[in-house]
């Protein structure tokens, strides 16, 4: 819930009030709709958000393994901006059910989750910054030179 006692939209939501807001309202068009997969970033009559439509899983009809909801969503907004993400970063439409996620992220997970790979690899460098200049105790141990060379009698 939010401060204002309005419910949070999850991205499935948010998808299925997108699509019930494209046909109209009627629930039964948007299980026969006939939009297909955008064929070039701003196809007008494909649609990123097909697979979702129903609200709930995923409709693999069309493809083996579709890209995540947030994924559409971020892709289905670039479509609407005109293949922009710029414009997509400064939307003013907070009408839309997916303006919260419009770039491809869920605002009501963050912070939730555990570390990613990535913060551990960055994490790890900046360790390995604060080693620098090499000490004594950070080089490896010093070997004996040895001439491998046999003097001449």
């Amino acid at each position: 819930m939010s401060n204002d006692g309005k419910k949070h939209l999850t991205p499935a939501e948010a998808i299925r009030a997108k699509c019930r807001e494209c046909v109209g309202g009627e629930l039964g068009e948007i299980t026969h709709c006939t939009a297909r997969t955008p064929v070039k970033p701003c196809d007008p009559s494909g649609c990123f958000l097909w697979p979702y439509r129903s609200g709930s899983g995923c409709d693999r009809s069309r493809e083996a393994k579709p890209p995540s909801r947030l994924r559409v969503i971020a892709a289905e907004c670039r479509s609407c901006m005109g293949g922009n993400r710029a414009f997509v970063k400064d939307c003013e439409s907070h009408h839309c059910p997916l303006w919260l996620f419009r770039r491809g992220r869920n605002p009501h997970r963050a912070g939730i989750g555990g570390v990613s790979s990535r913060s551990k690899a960055v994490e790890a460098r900046s360790d390995a910054a604060t080693d620098f200049p090499p000490t004594e105790a950070t080089l490896p141990p010093k070997r004996p030179l040895t001439c491998l060379l046999t003097p001449e009698m």
